[in-house]
């Protein structure tokens, strides 16, 4: 997973690549994460289609699209809530569970 630059900031983007795309010229999924992790969207590749998204306006609300995998897109979640707060909290490993157990409550 690359962290780009090239967007406003207040926005991150994550370029995700799948161990089949060695030269990581195309990411095979992107998360961008507006605000202070209010939000985030997973999207297929670097098309416009939205394969989940992540609400957190005090409730917390995962919605995955159809055919997608969920133990996927569940295990980026746990990567983009590690990344974010190794910058500012240390995550903890009942912080993960509940998170994990959030999520899956939700599918």
């Amino acid at each position: 997973m690359k962290k780009s630059s090239t967007i406003p900031s207040g926005i991150t983007k994550l370029n995700v690549f799948l161990a089949k795309n060695r030269d990581e010229e195309k990411s095979d999924f992107r998360v961008i994460i507006y605000g202070s992790k209010r939000s985030c969207s997973v999207y297929a590749g670097e098309s416009p289609t939205i394969v989940a998204q992540v609400e957190n306006n005090g409730g917390f609300k995962v919605s995955v699209y159809p055919n997608v995998d969920y133990a996927f897109i569940l295990a980026l979640l746990m990567i983009v809530k590690d990344t974010e707060c190794s910058d500012t909290e240390e995550i903890d490993a009942l912080s993960a569970i509940q998170m994990t157990s959030s999520i899956l409550s939700l599918v």
